[in-house]
């Protein structure tokens, strides 16, 4: 066989049915194949030998040499053995050359292992190339994307909801597993699953969660495959073959440093005022980061699954009937709020639909009766909308007015803002979340035309967001003269929270020691022996010392080895904690390092069993924002991740350390600070005077707890000024630490007094870093001490003020960011009279509970220690803002009396709390 010249094959795609009769699976990307023959060339030189040939045999010779070509001819196919693959190459191949056609095949089968998929999950991704494909996939199942991400918008590292829309082509229903392909920091492939049945012809939607790759981008290709299904006896799940697959890509990836608000109604009720940036960047105009609010969103596009909602800080709902969400959706946006997130609804004007007993959502709704007044002139809230006193004109608009009847828990209904028409805000708490009503119209037109509705000024007295929101036009106006826009250093305030749970330095240890064992070994088999030899007259006898050294330090080195291999699993890890007294549950987010020291695979769960069903726990594999690459394991491989059941997960273990992620949700864990006696409660008493005890019997000292206490909101007109100044803190709050607070020792809150001295506000500019003038240019970087604050109250910092120069001044406050804790903002507590302990539990077993082989890791039998900031809020008796009462009307309810006590619902936590409490104090 004469090999000639190249012959290019491109573009070889093959069909689903291909894909099923091979084990070669063709990936579809830029490679050609490498086997390139040129038969036109080769069947022109075998013409003109036989030609030549033809002149010097007799007719016999031509006759026989023609019956030995047909015995001997071969073909050599590319493509599977039972389906032809277009192009085919055929070479024709003569007796003589029988060797190099067994050559020929060789080399055939050695390009085509260059089409297989690597044997471990690539370094970067395990994603297809970026390819135009049609929307829907070809295969037996065909694929389209209806949205990626709620509203089409993704974040970088967090949760995403994707919905596609599934067709078969099958003559019949099938069992099928539609999975999402992610490569986690070990390059194993974690498949984000969900099993459904398709009917034939009939097109399906189904949700897709999982938590996206930190180098998210816009042009960053997902894959989604789908293989057949098959239930077991025994409730497990048969993987098949695959049907088809198709890569997918994000619409729209917001900055991981971008908050993320949903609103279900066409109208953001001027909410949008928070994402204003400055031209051509992403840099926001006067506050840290951007609120990116993702608005047109309806009950039929909501997901089914808490985690795509988790992305979001807030979710306001400005129109859309609640009855039609069904269950799914209304159980999803409900562990949402438990979970921490507010849901703000902004009543029409005619919301009856909301009263009515067809609401799933009505448990979340504040306990309060619901009145109607039409036609009222919204003038006496022109500041509260606008944030200026002096603003003119009327419009008359539909306003519903809350009633709370003096038995409701302060838990049940909070008023927030009060007018001449009564309560016109009220709240409710939700685990550790809570559900806002506001009666006023937002979406009537007459407040628009009239220009009233100001974020800076509205929103923060329900948000309690400290930013400024200057319209385009004074923004455009300040960058033209100069004032704002100057670069300013950055700064993350979650950024320490890999190195708490990396074990660097036990890995060190035994590197260290290997590289001890080695030189030793080296000099000792090396020029030491060799001086001791030679000292002797020995040297001949060099190789019997080199081998019994190698054999001394073959056996230190094993048994070194041995004596560091990790015999059980441990954990290390960081959780920031929550809990709001009076409230079932608690929430907390968990970073762990998990010690897995066998090989195979082992399960890691989240939750605790028996308890915690209720909730739908979210577990999923970690890696560094700030890591550039994954180091990938030569055996990666994938493993399952069912995304309606995300508690545990079976992963591969390899006697190393994994990193997880768990977001929980169950009965408090650990004994959380509580009143000594109902008589014990906080509160501030008629003399105004801060009163109450505490106690908690938390596993070690709460250490360097800080107090903070929220007495109600700024006055009047004091909010929403026309400047691009760092905006005020919307609520009036004080600050005190100690420096450390022992279980069992009671804590008096008498010594802790509101006062100008004791203002929160200096601390708020604390937190965020302060470089010199000359020293701009370094990083900066979060004071340790700083660290817990800065990410519970992230939201109340001082913001970039934007309306003077840094130049000429002494220092530069830097631009501060998260990427790790969003969604874990205690700034809306700010709009409410509330007391908020925070410290930190240190080299204790994780709150969180978490089992490897239903093994517990609670630091008995298996290690776990680590870091745990405890965030505990207690809710004071409200204290409403006035809004228009006219000359001489108070800004501030009164004081609640000294006999006034925050009263709570029976839950069984609560009454095991106040029970210990009295028989403690009784002691």
């Amino acid at each position: 066989m004469i090999i000639g010249k190249q012959l290019e094959l491109t573009h070889l795609q093959p069909t689903a049915t291909q894909l099923r009769q091979t084990p070669i699976v063709l990936r579809l990307q830029a490679r050609r194949l490498a086997l390139k023959v040129d038969q036109r060339d080769l069947a022109q030189q075998r013409r003109r030998q036989r030609i030549e040939h033809a002149h010097q045999r007799d007719p016999s010779d031509r006759k026989r040499h023609q019956r030995g070509r047909d015995r001997v001819a071969h073909a050599l196919r590319i493509g599977p053995t039972a389906q032809r693959v277009e192009p085919d190459i055929l070479l024709s191949v003569s007796k003589r050359t029988i060797l190099r056609a067994i050559q020929a095949m060789v080399a055939a089968s050695i390009a085509l292992c260059t089409l297989t998929p690597p044997a471990r999950a690539q370094t970067e991704s395990n994603q297809p190339p970026t390819i135009q494909t049609p929307e829907l996939a070809p295969g037996e199942v065909g694929i389209r994307v209806e949205t990626f991400g709620l509203g089409n918008v993704a974040r970088p590292g967090d949760w995403v909801g994707i919905r596609l829309a599934l067709k078969d082509t099958a003559d019949q229903p099938r069992t099928i597993a539609v999975r999402i392909h992610l490569d986690d920091s070990d390059g194993d492939t974690a498949l984000h699953s969900r099993i459904v049945t398709l009917n034939p012809g009939q097109e399906l939607g189904t949700w897709l969660y999982c938590r996206t790759p930190w180098d998210l981008t816009q042009g960053s290709i997902l894959r989604v495959s789908i293989a057949e299904a098959a239930p077991a006896d025994d409730g497990s799940i048969t993987i098949g073959r695959q049907l088809s697959w198709k890569p997918i890509a994000a619409a729209t990836v917001v900055p991981t440093q971008h908050a993320i608000a949903y609103v279900i109604g066409a109208q953001a009720l001027a909410l949008d005022q928070y994402s204003q940036t400055l031209r051509d960047r992403d840099t926001p105009a006067a506050a840290h980061e951007v609120l990116q609010v993702v608005a047109g969103l309806s009950t039929e596009n909501l997901p089914d699954q808490w985690t795509g909602l988790a992305a979001a800080e807030t979710i306001l709902w400005s129109n859309g009937e609640p009855s039609s969400l069904g269950e799914e959706r209304a159980s999803a946006i409900r562990e949402w709020v438990n979970r921490g997130g507010h849901l703000v609804i902004a009543l029409p004007g005619v919301g009856a639909s909301w009263t009515s007993p067809s609401n799933p959502l009505a448990d979340l709704l504040p306990t309060c009766k619901v009145d109607r007044l039409a036609e009222v002139d919204y003038a006496p809230y022109r500041t509260l909308l606008s944030g200026n006193p002096d603003a003119t004109g009327s419009a008359k608009a539909p306003l519903h007015r809350f009633t709370i009847q003096p038995d409701t828990s302060v838990a049940d209904a909070t008023p927030l803002l009060t007018g001449p028409h009564g309560i016109i805000a009220v709240r409710r708490l939700v685990g550790t979340g809570m559900v806002t009503l506001i009666g006023l119209d937002l979406t009537n037109r007459r407040l628009t035309q009239a220009a009233w509705l100001r974020a800076d000024a509205f929103w923060s007295r329900i948000l309690g967001r400290r930013a400024a929101t200057p319209t385009q036009a004074e923004i455009e106006a300040a960058m033209s003269k100069g004032i704002i826009g100057r670069a300013a250093p950055d700064a993350w305030c979650d950024e320490r929270i890999p190195a708490a749970i990396s074990q660097s330095r036990e890995a060190g240890v035994g590197v260290l020691l290997a590289l001890v064992v080695f030189i030793v070994y080296a000099l000792s088999a090396g020029p030491l022996s060799f001086y001791v030899l030679r000292a002797r007259s020995l040297e001949r006898h060099a190789w019997v010392a080199f081998v019994t050294l190698a054999g001394i330090f073959t056996a230190i080195a094993w048994a070194g080895a041995q004596s560091l291999r990790p015999k059980r699993e441990e954990a290390w890890h960081f959780t920031i904690l929550d809990h709001v007294f009076g409230q079932p549950v608690s929430r907390a987010r968990t970073f762990v390092s998990v010690l897995l020291p066998t090989y195979g695979d082992q399960r890691v769960s989240l939750g605790q069993e028996g308890t915690d069903e209720k909730w739908n726990q979210a577990l999923t594999p970690l890696s560094d924002p700030a890591a550039l690459s994954i180091a990938a394991f030569p055996d990666s491989r994938p493993y399952t991740a069912d995304v309606r059941n995300m508690t545990d997960l079976l992963v591969p273990a390899r006697s190393t350390i994994k990193t997880f992620q768990g977001d929980w949700l169950g009965g408090p864990r650990w004994s959380m600070p509580r009143p000594v006696t109902t008589d014990d409660a906080p509160r501030i008493d008629s003399t105004g005077r801060f009163v109450g005890t505490l106690r908690h019997d938390l596993p070690a000292a709460l250490e360097a707890p800080r107090i903070y206490l929220v007495v109600g909101q700024v006055a009047e007109g004091s909010v929403g000024r026309t400047t691009m100044m760092s905006p005020p803190v919307v609520g009036r709050v004080y600050a005190w630490a100690e420096p450390t607070w022992e279980p069992g020792v009671p804590l008096d809150l008498a010594k802790f007094q509101p006062g100008p001295q004791a203002s929160a506000l200096k601390r708020f500019s604390d937190l965020v870093p302060e470089l010199s003038f000359i020293n701009q240019t370094l990083p900066a970087s979060v004071k340790d001490d700083d660290l817990d604050d800065a990410m519970a109250f992230f939201g109340v910092l001082e913001q970039p003020a934007m309306d003077r120069a840094p130049l000429g001044t002494t220092a530069v406050k830097a631009s501060l960011h998260r990427r790790m804790v969003h969604t874990l903002d205690l700034a809306e507590w700010f709009t409410q009279p509330c007391l908020i302990i925070i410290g930190t539990v240190s080299d204790m077993p994780n709150p969180v509970p978490m089992a490897v082989d239903a093994n517990p890791l609670d630091g008995n039998a298996r290690p776990s220690s680590g870091r745990t900031i405890v965030r505990w809020i207690y809710p004071l008796p409200p204290a409403p803002l006035i809004f228009g009462g006219g000359p001489g009307a108070p800004t501030v309810l009164p004081p609640s009396s000294s006999s006034e006590v925050i009263r709570y619902r029976d839950t069984e936590s609560t009454k095991t709390n106040m029970k210990q409490g009295r028989s403690e104090s009784g002691n």
